[in-house]
């Protein structure tokens, strides 16, 4: 709670920044060209615990040792610049006794103490964490990082770490070697090396292309890769802030600067990819499992009404057997688009149709904007009026723009009291039945404002202190994530909560799904598709997905083929379109498109074993479902900026077909033996190949030594068989395939309390045998597959079976063997042992 004199205080700041509008004076943004100012040189250490203060000449620096591969960084100006020398200590003593700065985005604000090494010689500082040197020049300041004696990250020599009037920037030195991957959602290439970007979330559709600065979601995060040794740096400001990664002085340095703020930044080593994003999901959380229906396919359209229409969809998906668990409701569903009513002609009988639905096995998912119609008979409006929930600009009045309902007000989600508020609000959707929300126009978007969006100057009164919504803007999106989340989660402690959200910030991942927004029926957006969810995964959010077949103009049918084959191993799977375009579901052209989709919707359902055990990988350690290459093969040269290719988990890859009439691609395959997992032909990695992709076939390769475990199709994820694992192995006469298989209900939080199985499944192979063995090693779930259905892939023809379990006799095992695979079914409960004689 705020005291009177911290009030007073925020009346006076609000005020402050009301005369300096009312004088017309500029705010002051960031502008390279302007004075940097450098944080000085040192003057004075002090060590405290896990923590390092320096004084310098123009500023104080904080350095936290969080581990021994985390770093911490605050950089604080002194208020005035004309300070005295007494001032100056005073500041000091001030900041040495400040709290851990953490923004909104932070999960982890508490660390333990750790302990590590200090050396002060006469012009620098040695810090020693056990894995990382961190180097201090005293005069001028700069920090550089080092493991084993190799440079990781260093500043620029002659600025380093500074500011431009009230912005703040950091300048880093660039290496030859150096490449750049994750910052959110951004368009372009994987690898961001002389690009620029600036993050600050913006409803921007029109400009969906390579040069796009800003879209819906910022991450003000990257991942370096310098000769070959990954580190990642999260700059923690919620303000406008700014990345130029070598674009103007591309043999030099590169930076990262905010408006506004400080300069707050934590710095991750990996020496892995892998590494750093444990590291920085640490940080900023980790996800949720997902419910298992929501890894299903999804069909939306802007929009499904009258409540008929939504029937008859879903009765068309079951008619003709093309698997489906989700539809979602766009704006037309409420009345008058006042978030939280249904329009009652439209759906007069709402809760029954939900019924149907759920009767039919689908999930209904419904948007909700953070727009609320101004209009005194609607109960949202006045509560929230009453109780002082909506935003105000800085006169104390409520602040009106247009979205669709017109006039309309925003939430003040930076305070408690209206989270909560805005959270059992959507928990009453979710009492009438609906399964889901979608969380649109929250960058937020607004249709009469030149910049698209608030301005700046509206006041949030946060729960701690008063801000503007410069500083909030960027955590807007997130932060409603947040309530809806916590709410519909308190309402229903025992379920898993679905969010999909279009805006967000660092951390989003640990509420929401995200999707890229209104993207276009272009073959040049899916291929501005891959890249861009390469880069997401590598910024912490794995639950990803876009529009299948475009949002924004008319698709076709080779064009809905394509994108429903890429769709199928992408995390979100979700075909969507916008109101005045043609038909885009899977039955909307003709016989070819409808069974080609089919079929890849099917195989969806049957990875989705494969599928939801990424998840937990993402849950567990923050690691992407979908991946770039170098991720996996971080010292392969060749796929640095590879962008029409995939990795889905660690050893399958997918070359999706993005250009039209194309038949045939050229493919990349990195290190290790490779199978087409529809041709079962091999191939040896290191290698380019041409593939033959038909308009039926996305090119689809899987590792030697890789296990695939899957389910039988189904019409969706209520109507699988768990009882029934099937697996398909591809042996490695190298080394062991290993899998280990996660299991939980698919719809509650007990796996949090244990309830989870851990099966590991192994198969060795000699030059005279094959030996497979499946194990719990980890059991904590009544229930788990008892039969199980095995394919060894491009195996020799076996000569016999053996079964072996501890509480049976040895017995022989019935098999085929056809196309190079021995295939055999196994009914058991109990661990077991199987060797497959040569």
């Amino acid at each position: 709670m705020k005291t009177e004199k911290e009030k007073e205080l925020n009346r006076k700041m609000v005020l402050d920044y009301a005369g300096e509008k009312s004088k017309e004076k500029e705010r002051e943004e960031f502008d390279i060209n302007r004075e940097f100012v450098h944080c000085g040189d040192f003057e004075l250490m002090l060590v405290k615990n896990n923590s390092l203060m320096f004084k310098l000449t123009n500023s104080i620096v904080k350095l936290y040792v969080l581990s021994n591969k985390i770093a911490k960084i605050e950089m604080f100006k002194y208020p005035k610049k004309d300070y005295s020398d007494g001032e100056k200590d005073k500041f000091f003593k001030k900041i040495c006794e400040k709290e851990f700065k953490a923004s909104l985005a932070i999960y982890k604000k508490q660390w333990n103490n750790f302990k590590f090494g200090v050396e002060e010689a006469k012009d620098k500082i040695f810090i020693d964490t056990g894995m990382i040197n961190i180097e201090i020049n005293k005069r001028p300041f700069n920090i550089r990082y080092l493991h084993d004696k190799m440079i990781i990250n260093e500043d620029f020599e002659s600025k380093g770490m500074g500011s431009f009037g009230q912005g703040v920037c950091a300048y880093k030195k660039l290496d030859n070697s150096e490449h750049f991957y994750g910052f959110g959602e951004k368009t372009g290439g994987l690898d961001k090396r002389q690009w620029e970007t600036i993050q600050w979330n913006t409803d921007n559709p029109e400009e969906h292309n390579d040069e796009t600065k800003s879209l819906y979601c910022s991450i003000p995060f990257f991942i370096g890769l310098r000769n070959k040794k990954a580190y990642g740096i999260y700059f923690d400001n919620t303000h406008k802030t700014y990345f130029n990664m070598g674009k103007d002085d591309s043999d030099y340095y590169y930076y990262f600067a905010a408006d506004k703020g400080e300069l707050v930044y934590y710095f991750i080593y990996g020496p892995s990819m892998k590494e750093v994003i444990e590291g920085y999901t640490e940080i900023t959380g980790r996800m949720k499992m997902p419910p298992m229906w929501s890894l299903g396919y999804q069909q939306c359209r802007w929009s499904y009404c009258p409540e008929n229409q939504v029937l008859e969809l879903a009765k068309t998906f079951r008619e003709k057997d093309i698997p489906c668990d989700t539809i979602y409701l766009d704006i037309d569903y409420m009345d008058g688009f006042r978030v939280f009513t249904w329009d009652k002609e439209r759906f007069p009988n709402h809760k029954d149709m939900i019924n149907q639905l759920h009767d039919m096995g689908f999930k209904l998912v419904t948007i909700i904007d953070p727009g609320v119609k101004v209009d005194e008979k609607y109960k949202v409006y006045n509560e929230g009026t009453e109780n002082n929930y909506f935003l105000k600009d800085h006169n104390g009045n409520i602040f009106s723009g247009k979205v669709w309902p017109m006039d309309s007000v925003f939430p003040d989600f930076s305070n408690n009291k209206v989270r909560t508020w805005w959270g059992n609000l959507n928990a009453e959707l979710i009492k009438q039945g609906v399964d889901g929300i979608w969380n649109d126009m929250n960058e937020p978007s607004l249709f009469d404002t030149k910049s698209g969006t608030l301005p700046k100057d509206l006041v949030h009164n946060s729960d701690d202190r008063t801000m503007f919504h410069e500083e909030f803007h960027n955590l807007y999106g997130m932060i409603e994530d947040k309530a809806t989340f916590n709410g519909i989660k308190n309402a229903f402690p025992d379920k898993r909560v679905f969010l999909l959200s279009r805006s967000g910030f660092a951390g989003l991942q640990r509420y929401s799904a995200l999707w890229t927004g209104d993207n276009q029926s272009l073959w040049e957006h899916i291929k501005l598709s891959i890249p861009m969810n390469c880069n997401l995964g590598l910024s912490g959010i794995s639950f990803i997905g876009n529009d299948i077949g475009g949002f924004g103009g008319n698709c076709t049918s080779e064009l809905l083929i394509r994108w429903t084959q890429l769709g199928t191993f992408i995390p979100m799977f979700r075909n969507h379109s916008a109101i005045g375009t043609i038909n885009q579901e899977p039955w909307a052209f003709d016989k070819q498109t409808e069974d080609i989709c089919r079929k890849y919707i099917k195989f969806r359902y049957e990875l989705l074993p494969y599928l939801y055990n990424l998840f937990y990988d993402s849950v567990k350690h923050g690691e992407p479902v979908l991946r770039p290459l170098i991720y996996e093969f971080q010292e392969d040269n060749e796929v640095v900026n590879i962008n029409d290719e995939f990795m889905f988990g660690e050893n399958v890859l997918i070359a999706p077909i993005l250009e039209k009439g194309c038949t045939e691609r050229k493919v990349y395959l990195p290190q290790g033996n490779w199978i087409n997992y529809y041709t079962m032909e091999q191939h040896k990695g290191k290698a380019t190949i041409n593939v033959s992709a038909p308009l039926e076939i996305i090119p689809v390769f899987v590792k030697e030594g890789s296990i695939i475990p899957k389910y039988k199709t189904a019409s969706s994820t209520s109507t699988i068989d768990k009882n029934i694992l099937l697996l398909d192995i591809i042996p490695n006469m190298n080394s062991k395939a290993e899998y280990n298989y996660y299991e939980d209900d698919g719809k509650s939080f007990n796996y949090e309390k244990g309830e989870y199985n851990i099966t590991k499944i192994s198969l060795e192979e000699n030059r005279n045998k094959y030996k497979l063995e499946v194990k719990k090693i980890y059991k904590g779930y009544e229930k788990s597959f008892d039969k199980l259905y095995v394919n060894i892939i491009n195996s020799v023809q076996p000569q016999k079976i053996k079964f072996m379990c501890k509480d049976s006799e040895i017995s022989d095992i019935a098999f085929t063997y056809t196309n190079n695979t021995i295939s055999f079914n196994i009914e058991t409960k109990n661990d077991f042992c199987i060797e497959i004689q040569k």
